[in-house]
């Protein structure tokens, strides 16, 4: 098992719930990993690349409120197994998301979802990421 994931027991909410949910995330919230796709973007276009966004933004957090309501979502946030994210949930920079995502894993089956999501899809950029901030 990775480190910051662990084993959910006695788990209230559904696998049809969690996959839905993430489901949802992947193909109809096109924002909300926006801070990795243009990290992607600002390592093959380099020119301009200065005025690329980098904002990610926290599916769990109240920013995303509405967005969970118009997909009818709303009701995943009620289990044990998931956390909201309160008053957080906008990041400035995609290292700082996936740190949220991954502190938050432990305790949110949905985090340790979008953590391990982040993991396969930009594990590139990811690494580039954090070797830069050393």
């Amino acid at each position: 098992m990775e480190s910051g994931s662990r084993e959910f027991s006695n788990i209230e909410i559904s696998a049809k719930e969690i996959r839905t949910f993430l489901t949802n995330v992947h193909e109809n919230n096109l924002f909300w990993d926006l801070g990795f796709q243009f990290t992607v973007l600002k390592e093959t276009q380099k020119e301009n690349s200065d005025n690329v966004p980098t904002t990610c933004y926290c599916p769990c957090s109240n920013f995303m409120k509405t967005w969970r309501s118009h997909f009818n979502l709303q009701d995943i946030m009620s289990h044990k197994e998931v956390n909201d994210c309160r008053s957080r949930g906008v990041f400035n920079k995609p290292t700082a998301f996936y740190d949220h995502c991954e502190s938050m894993g432990s305790s949110c089956i949905i985090h340790q979802g979008l953590t391990t999501y982040i993991d396969m899809q930009y594990r590139i950029q990811l690494k580039n990421l954090k070797k830069n901030l050393k």
